[in-house]
């Protein structure tokens, strides 16, 4: 009987001991909940100006998103310009982290970066969310790790031409008989591999609804002085476009170039052609809050503000609320699924059940269908792209912006037509 009870204190002790253990690889990865948020600022590194002024306010949906009374995801910030360290050292520092490697990731702000992080994420086998960028080739052919949210440059092109500013559309609308083929447009794009990308988006579209391409002509995507500036101006004032259609990345080049466009016809005493800016520096806070801004249209993804935290006021600010939004969402799928699949036997290491977490995470994403908050509804197709975007146009008039309609915009376009007519 002795025996008996000594053996029992010894099992007691025994299953005490290995309870906090198995309780521990049961919470193993609902504790993981750390993401890494590649940006071109941070607060230690608050850059104001170029690219920078768009991370900030990235920076800050992010934080909103953070406070969210049911966020469960910690936010570890890194420079994607880090002079210090090139982009696949930080992107191999976050996957590998000893202590406190991140499921996912967040990001880029500029193209370039955001193209490298894609193409490594596939490499460490972390799933990414990408937010705002829009060049065309930013996921790799091969891509199983990358969604994004953010429409490419093609998709801006496509809207414009195929579905706007086509021959059916302008000939309905058409009281003057002015047929498409007068319209012509000067395409201005910023001197890069997505400006040039974005740039043959568009003229491939404009040609193909009979679209005349008056101008076509690049710009440097930061420094740009005075004089390249004027003389772009000139050039595209003097080809006597209709439209000007024009790709920055940069807020204050593009503040600069439609600032010296206005100057270069007024100074000829000829009116302003109508200036639409393809998202980009465009939507930012620095571009809209601008003199050069009035008059301008924007054509960019569109900002469900009914759905949005009313806090956000910038666009870039509420698009990456969202993406964290949904990664959180994601997250918390990913842990239910996990928790209930789990055994209680089960025994593994930490770094099977990263893989496992990455794994069920990246599949909780593929499969999403969901209202998020200011983007609207995700859905991602096969290659990872979100494939039901919505566009809008804004424009800025007397300090306020409002939303165009697709009418009203076609409308403005025939009317321009007819009214360079007329003068000629």
């Amino acid at each position: 009987m002795q025996h008996r009870s000594v053996r029992n204190v010894v099992s007691l002790i025994l299953l005490l001991l290995l309870f906090p253990a198995l309780a521990g690889c049961g919470n193993l990865f609902t504790s993981r909940s750390a993401v890494g948020v590649l940006s071109a600022a941070s607060a230690d590194n608050p850059v104001s100006t170029g690219i920078g002024s768009i991370a900030r306010e990235q920076n800050t949906g992010y934080e909103a998103a953070k406070a969210d009374k049911g966020n469960h995801l910690t936010l570890d910030f890194v420079l994607e310009n880090d002079p210090k360290n090139e982009i696949q050292v930080l992107v191999r520092n976050l996957a590998q982290d000893q202590q406190n490697p991140v499921v996912a990731i967040l990001g880029g702000t500029s193209n370039d970066a955001t193209m490298q992080i894609a193409g490594l994420v596939n490499f460490f086998n972390v799933p990414m969310i990408i937010p705002t960028a829009d060049g065309n080739t930013l996921i790799p052919s091969s891509n199983l790790w990358a969604f994004r949210l953010s429409a490419p440059s093609s998709a801006y092109s496509d809207y414009l031409f195929n579905q706007l500013l086509n021959q059916t559309n302008l000939g309905a609308l058409n009281s003057s008989s002015v047929s498409s083929a007068r319209l012509s447009i000067a395409i201005l794009y910023e001197q890069n591999t997505f400006g040039e990308s974005a740039a043959v988006a568009a003229a491939e579209a404009a040609m193909a609804q009979g679209i005349a391409i008056a101008g076509y002509a690049n710009f440097p995507v930061d420094g740009a002085s005075v004089e390249q500036l004027s003389a772009l101006a000139d050039g595209a004032r003097t080809q006597n476009a209709s439209l000007l259609y024009i790709i920055a990345s940069n807020p204050g080049t593009a503040d600069a170039l439609v600032g010296t466009l206005q100057s270069s016809y007024g100074a000829s005493n000829m009116s302003v052609p109508i200036m639409l800016g393809q998202a980009g520096a465009f939507n930012s806070e620095s571009f809209l809050g601008s003199q050069s801004a009035e008059g301008v249209y924007i054509l960019r993804q569109r900002w469900n503000k009914a759905d949005c935290p009313a806090d956000l006021t910038s666009y870039y600010a509420a698009q990456s609320y969202g993406a964290a939004y949904l990664l959180n969402h994601a997250i918390g799928l990913t842990n239910e699924t996990l928790a209930t699949g789990r055994k209680w036997y089960t025994r593994t290491t930490e770094a099977d059940e990263l893989a496992k977490f990455r794994e069920a995470l990246r599949d909780k994403l593929k499969t999403t269908s969901l209202s998020v908050p200011c983007i609207g509804n995700v859905a991602f197709d096969p290659t990872g792209q979100n494939k039901s975007f919505e566009l809008e146009i804004l424009t800025v008039k007397n300090g306020s912006e409002t939303i165009v309609s697709f009418s009203d915009f076609l409308k403005l376009v025939i009317d321009n037509i007819s009214g360079m007519n007329l003068s000629q």
